[in-house]
């Protein structure tokens, strides 16, 4: 019997490092993701900019 609660409570420690961990790969993907969304947000801003430009380059020499 001894044995058996020395097994769960081993167990129940493996569980709670698992929980653990996943809290802190969690939170590691959740900053990744919102670095991601900050990346994709300047580059959309910048192509945006980007196209612009080549559309008024295209009206000027169209004018000419």
């Amino acid at each position: 019997m001894t044995e058996l609660v020395e097994r769960v409570a081993r167990l129940e420690e493996r569980m709670n490092d698992q929980e653990e961990y996943r809290r802190r790969q969690n939170g590691a993907i959740e900053k990744l993701a919102n670095q991601y969304e900050s990346q994709r947000s300047w580059l959309i801003g910048l192509l945006t900019v980007g196209i612009m430009n080549l559309a008024m380059l295209l009206v000027q020499m169209a004018g000419k």
